[in-house]
């Protein structure tokens, strides 16, 4: 699974875009556990200077990298390898470093196990 994560990540890095919100009542609709990880990963993101778009543009992509990063605890990778994969993955790009610990950290906490 960590390639599928790896690849996921390397797409959607390379086509992020403009963030088009999708407006609060789509997010809304969510589950709580979705909601909170959108929020918390977004907040995390603007704090390390991160535009939380580079994670994609819609909270759609959001979610399915969280859920991927689920996958791969799920398959037996420690969160900190996980990290340490997707900080790999960006061959020197210091925003994918950025990107790492809040999206694994975020996705453990809010995600798996839902």
């Amino acid at each position: 699974m960590r390639r599928a994560l790896l690849t996921l990540l390397a797409v959607l890095a390379l086509t992020a875009t403009a963030a088009c919100g999708e407006g609060e009542d789509a997010r809304a609709a969510l589950p709580d556990h979705e909601r909170e990880f959108l929020d918390s990963v977004e907040e995390s993101l603007s704090a390390e200077g991160v535009a939380p778009r580079y994670l994609g543009a819609n909270d759609e992509e959001k979610l399915e990298f969280g859920y991927a990063v689920c996958e791969d605890i799920d398959g037996g990778m420690a969160p900190t390898e996980v990290v340490q994969s997707i900080e790999q993955s960006g061959d020197g790009d210091t925003r994918m470093a950025d990107v790492a610990l809040p999206l694994v950290g975020n996705a453990d906490a809010y995600l798996c196990g839902h």
